[in-house]
């Protein structure tokens, strides 16, 4: 038995093809990087928990490209983590701060603490109090963010949309 594969394309026109829309790729990749860095920290200031926050997570967020448009590849990173503030995990993932149960808030900016509030609160501690020594109840766990999550999923959407776009202009 013997077969012959014949293709229905030539493999020329696939090369021209991508070599036509490749440099659009990563300016359009890069784009999407740069898109969604200020995602990031627009995302993390829009949906803080509590009021008053000193801004350290979304300056600490930095968009670090190497090579670019034109030279074959395109790689980009958000957040280098070594530059970003300790608890950056816990505002992402939520969770019990280490360290932190030795500690509690004893005013905010809107009074005193009330269990009503716990967990819930919006307002800004402004002074905190070892529970041995202040008493009451412990701190609660970070709530989460999820901001790098939020951000991963839009970068999925722009990738793919930045796929429809330059498939319709080939």
């Amino acid at each position: 038995m013997s077969f012959q594969i014949i293709p229905k394309f030539r493999s020329r026109d696939i090369i021209e093809d991508l070599h036509k829309i490749w440099f659009d790729f990563q300016a359009g990749a890069l784009n999407v990087g740069k898109i969604a860095h200020q995602y990031m920290i627009n995302y993390i200031s829009n949906h803080k928990h509590r009021k008053g926050g000193t801004g350290k997570l979304e300056k600490s967020i930095d968009f670090v490209s190497t090579a670019g448009a034109g030279s074959g590849s395109v790689f980009w990173g958000i957040g280098t983590i070594a530059n970003l503030p300790s608890y950056w995990y816990w505002a992402n993932f939520g969770g019990q701060i280490p360290g932190g149960g030795n500690w509690r808030p004893v005013h905010f900016t809107d009074g005193n603490p009330t269990p009503a509030k716990k967990g819930i609160g919006t307002n800004k501690a402004t002074a905190f109090g070892n529970i041995e020594k202040v008493g009451g109840f412990p701190p609660s766990p970070a709530r989460p963010i999820n901001y790098i999550q939020k951000t991963r999923a839009r970068v999925d959407i722009n990738l793919r949309n930045l796929i429809i776009r330059l498939k319709r202009k080939k």
